[in-house]
């Protein structure tokens, strides 16, 4: 049975994050006897809220293929789609218990941080969330046709990276922050606000961004400031870690402006023929052979044997040209077709992935 490394990472961040909340809680004098149902009225909300918002984001595959949209193995999960399917989630189960939901969701944002931040490095196992290519010294390669970052063998962005190392730095800051805090809930809105803002930026060096996702993240960082200036105008007690929080967001926005500034260049890149999905359309699981696909798309990127039979392997890869960054990319886009057909021992197609971005 194949073990992949980012489902070891988002079990471990499920039951890191759950143990560090239970430790806080404890810490606090907070019963834990409802954690496990709990983390279940959390769980569950997340998983279909992030698979919701991917279905939404890619609606023209799922419009023509309705019965993959349960296909959750394949992947295909939204981060704010899962934050705000967890939140309404705890939301409900704390009024169904008639517990308090901003006494609780304190403990709870630790665990979350620092399981999101985990379960960056499952990202990078698997090559999703990937930047955009850069000339940067500390870029990485994807080789595997399997990776799902898009262009292989060309250095890109190290975005999970960045999202792991700035998620450990929210964690490490709220740690050193909780026992200042001046109402219940402010852990929480300020773990928001960091994440919201540093999601934010780091958009702009992702290739697989989405417009949704920028937008949520920005109404979930907007939200979270007015909410926390409220508290603070309230409560002059908040007013030292509200700034905190606001300095720390600062930060790092100031870190990513020079990074962005001037100094990442989009490479030019023109790779492959084109895939068109009117062709993709045309292959027919256990109908179309060999033969016909070599008629039909031309010869692969790649080949191999498999146990099974072969491989093939399509890329196409074209950006607009040399694209300077100023925080707002300029210039044109990179487009990124790629598709995997499987064939078995007498050359019929049993299987074949399709993806345009």
């Amino acid at each position: 049975m194949p073990i992949h490394l980012f489902g070891v990472f988002a079990a471990s961040s499920i039951l890191l994050g759950y143990l560090i909340t239970m430790g806080e809680m404890k810490r606090l004098g907070i019963s834990n006897s409802f954690l496990p149902d709990l983390a279940f009225a959390i769980l569950i909300p997340a998983f279909f809220g992030a698979r919701l918002f991917f279905v939404s984001e890619h609606w023209q595959h799922y419009l023509l293929n309705p019965l993959d949209i349960f296909k959750f193995w394949e992947g295909g999960i939204v981060l704010y789609g899962g934050l705000l399917g967890g939140l309404f989630g705890g939301f409900f189960f704390c009024h169904a218990t008639k517990l308090s939901f901003a006494k609780i969701s304190d403990p709870v944002a630790l665990g979350l941080c620092f399981g999101l931040a985990l379960s960056r490095l499952g990202c990078l196992a698997a090559g999703c969330c990937y930047g955009k290519p850069t000339t940067l010294p500390w870029a990485i390669v994807f080789e595997s046709p399997l990776a799902i970052a898009r262009p292989l063998h060309a250095p890109l962005h190290p975005t999970q990276i960045y999202s792991f190392l700035i998620g450990m730095a929210i964690f490490a800051f709220l740690m050193a922050q909780r026992q200042r805090k001046a109402f219940n809930g402010q852990i929480l809105l300020t773990y928001f606000l960091l994440e919201s803002g540093s999601r934010i930026l780091i958009e702009f060096l992702r290739a697989d961004s989405y417009f949704i996702t920028s937008v949520l993240a920005f109404l979930i960082f907007a939200l979270s400031a007015v909410r926390l200036m409220q508290f603070k105008t309230k409560q002059r007690g908040g007013s030292s870690m509200t700034k905190s929080a606001f300095k720390l967001t600062l930060l790092i926005f100031a870190a990513v402006f020079f990074a962005a500034c001037g100094i990442i260049k989009t490479q030019q890149i023109t790779r492959g023929q084109d895939i068109r999905a009117t062709d993709v359309s045309q292959i027919k699981k256990g109908v179309s052979t060999e033969r016909d696909i070599l008629h039909l798309l031309g010869p692969p990127t790649k080949s191999r044997e498999t146990e099974d039979g072969k491989e093939f392997f399509y890329e196409y890869a074209k950006s607009g040209g040399p694209q300077w960054n100023l925080l707002i990319s300029v210039g044109g886009g990179t487009a990124i077709k790629t598709l995997l057909v499987w064939f078995d021992k007498n050359g019929v197609v049993t299987d074949y992935v399709f993806k345009s971005s």
